[in-house]
């Protein structure tokens, strides 16, 4: 699968999946909506990052559906409610 990967079907930095953890035997969360170049102190980025965030959404869930067997009638049941932003301030 890995030269799929860089065939376009995900944007730069978004080569490698992981996270993935099956919650039932029907649903599957994973962790790789990572927005970079975000400062959590500023609404204005933290709007990109929303916007930003489900657009990739949107690919990943196309990449799963065209290459990963057993992911071809996948939907999309939630994501998270807003960006989660880590080591923001630091003293």
């Amino acid at each position: 699968m890995q030269d799929k990967l860089y065939a376009g079907d995900l944007p730069d930095g978004r080569k490698k999946i992981s996270g993935l953890a099956w919650i039932t035997e029907t649903t599957v969360g994973f962790n790789f909506g990572h927005v970079f170049g975000i400062d959590g102190t500023k609404a204005e980025d933290l709007t990109r990052a929303a916007m930003e965030v489900r657009r990739l959404i949107k690919e990943q869930i196309q990449f799963l559906h065209k290459y990963v067997p057993g992911f071809e009638h996948i939907h999309l049941d939630h994501s998270g409610d807003q960006i989660g932003i880590r080591e923001t301030r630091r003293i």
